[in-house]
């Protein structure tokens, strides 16, 4: 009996997913499995009230906010392209990928108990192709650290899927089912923001804006603007708190990139003219002539 109310819960925890994922209006509502966990999630009454204040605006916001996050993370296409080639992963380190991928497994979950479509969207996209990264860098892991980096890398992605599903059924009280994968996601999402902090120091360390990511940084700062104003508008404080934070993050990075910018102009290299290149040519030349007669 236990199994069975165990897989009963399975399936409609997976009912509920794939019909926010693909968009429950599109599909009639929820089913006879879904229903269930469907009235007993917080914060839907909300969503569907402003959604219906503010159709085109919410729609204009989740698609704009979406196109941002995908460029962030598809940001890092050509690093693991060149991985790929060379054959080993190098100086790359896992942890970052580790970060945006159980965050985003745990705010995709957060956004099905909860019945936000973009939140289950945004955030699956993102799992999958930030478990795509991580099991590039596993394939290509370093020959030394091979035996332990790639089923490290494995079991961590299967880890976090068999926690989540361990949430949602262990846990009867849907608040508190919501506050415990919310804070879970939030916990990671703090690491991802808190992590391009070093380069942003080095930038003011080193007066060099050199190697610095500044147009991703600025795309990031947008999405998580995009994303606040969505969680605004859809009530959910729980997404709202970590998309500030990235807002706040970002922004600090920025702020540091530009004063160096301003205060410590870069200096950039002109192309020479070809008369220019053939004059500097011939006045080497001519030292090179100079410096071997003086040598005899």
């Amino acid at each position: 009996m236990a199994n069975t109310t165990t897989v009963d819960q399975l399936l409609s925890f997976a009912e509920v997913f794939v019909r926010e994922l693909v968009g429950s209006e599109d599909l009639g509502g929820p089913g006879a499995r879904g229903a269930s966990l469907l009235e007993a999630a917080p914060t839907g009454d909300h969503h569907f009230a402003i959604h219906a204040m503010f159709p085109s605006r919410l729609k204009v916001i989740s698609i704009v906010a979406m196109m941002a996050s995908c460029s962030v993370m598809f940001s890092p296409a050509g690093t693991m392209l060149s991985i790929a080639k060379r054959g080993r992963s190098g100086k790359e380190s896992c942890l970052p990928y580790l970060a945006l991928y159980t965050q985003a497994f745990f705010w995709a979950v957060y956004g099905a108990l909860t019945h936000h479509p973009d939140i289950v969207r945004i955030n699956s996209i993102a799992s999958v192709v930030s478990a795509g990264w991580l099991v590039n860098l596993a394939v290509y892991a370093n020959e030394g650290d091979r035996a332990w980096v790639t089923p490290g890398i494995l079991a961590t992605i299967v880890g976090v899927v068999i926690t989540g599903i361990a949430m949602v059924l262990a846990i009867h009280n849907p608040v508190f089912k919501v506050k415990v994968v919310s804070d879970t996601a939030f916990i990671f999402t703090l690491a991802l923001y808190f992590a391009p902090l070093g380069q942003a120091v080095n930038v003011v360390r080193t007066k060099s804006t050199e190697g610095f990511p500044t147009a991703l940084v600025a795309v990031g700062f947008v999405s998580a603007c995009l994303w606040s104003e969505y969680s605004l508008l859809v009530n959910s404080i729980a997404y709202l708190v970590p998309n500030l934070v990235g807002v706040v993050m970002n922004a600090m990075q920025l702020v540091a990139v530009g004063y160096v910018m301003v205060r410590y102009p870069q200096q950039r290299e002109v192309p020479l003219s070809v008369d220019e290149e053939k004059a500097l040519l011939k006045r080497e030349w001519q030292h090179t002539e100079e410096g071997q007669e003086e040598a005899w």
